[in-house]
């Protein structure tokens, strides 16, 4: 998992909303993709003990989160 968020923090700059979402979808990615239900119970439990649960209202939260912060800097910028 810390490959992962490594790699998440590309692109991002200091903006932890952008990193976070990254964070969040990258795991929901490979979620979805494990077959067996108790590697994605294992994964769900790993990142909600690093504090990046991301079910469906998670996943909703990280996206308005990262939605406001482009806004933000479009407002800006503009």
């Amino acid at each position: 998992m810390l490959k992962m968020t490594e790699g998440a923090g590309s692109g991002c700059g200091l903006h932890y909303e952008l990193y976070h979402f990254e964070v969040v979808t990258q795991l929901r990615r490979w979620h979805d993709m494990l077959g067996d239900p108790a590697d994605r119970d294992a994964l769900m439990a790993a990142a909600e003990r690093r504090g990046y649960p991301f079910d469906d209202a998670d996943l909703q939260a990280a996206r308005k989160e990262r939605e406001t912060l482009l806004a933000e800097l479009r407002e800006e910028m503009g």
